[in-house]
């Protein structure tokens, strides 16, 4: 009499669902595209807090900000006012005031990604 002992674990996949485990015949072939050449900044245009300044300046030196269409520094000169006016309140910025603050700056970045 012979025993056969079940496989442990789950169910193997079909072989149309499991991740290949070798470069595909096309890998390298794609074209690299070039970027065209970014807009300046443009002046922020109201007295700014000083933080923001320094935020906008950072920007303005970064990796990030070389690529900038004029949309895109318009967008950050909006962020930039909103963050100035958290900052200048006269009061400690809520959870959800500094919450919205640091979303604005992660989503701007990241939905370039």
């Amino acid at each position: 009499m012979s025993t056969y002992s079940a496989l442990r674990g789950a169910a193997p996949k079909p072989a149309s669902q499991r991740r290949r485990r070798t470069k595909p015949e096309s890998y390298g072939a794609a074209e690299p595209t070039v970027a065209g050449q970014a807009d300046a900044q443009p002046p922020l245009g109201f007295d700014a807090h000083a933080l923001v300044v320094d935020l906008r300046a950072a920007l303005g030196r970064s990796v990030e900000g070389r690529f900038y269409s004029a949309a895109d520094w318009q967008r950050a000169r909006l962020e930039l006012w909103f963050a100035h006016k958290v900052m200048t309140a006269g009061a400690v910025p809520s959870a959800n005031q500094w919450s919205a603050v640091r979303v604005v700056w992660m989503s701007c970045s990241s939905a370039r990604r």
